[in-house]
């Protein structure tokens, strides 16, 4: 199995986000449209897609995220994900 390749930004919004007393879950080797990371927080779940400031979801995540029934964005900077899960 290859390693996944995943954004640039990843680590500083993984980083931020349990700053924030999140819990996060990184799913970027899961691949198949998956969103990147799962970020707990007040009981409540969110599915993140990483993207750089132009990167855009490709086919199968973009499907994924159309047929997802919980909670899911696509983020490009830490600011986002926080805002994303209520900060």
């Amino acid at each position: 199995m290859t390693s996944k390749r995943t954004d640039r930004n990843q680590s500083a919004i993984i980083k931020a986000l349990r700053a924030a007393h999140c819990t996060v879950i990184d799913l970027s080797a899961v691949g198949r449209g998956c969103g990147d990371i799962l970020a707990g927080r007040m009981g409540k779940w969110y599915m993140l897609e990483i993207k750089t400031e132009h990167g855009k979801p490709n086919k199968r995540q973009q499907k994924f995220s159309d047929e997802c029934r919980g909670h899911y964005a696509v983020v490009r900077s830490v600011d986002e994900a926080l805002e994303v899960v209520g900060l």
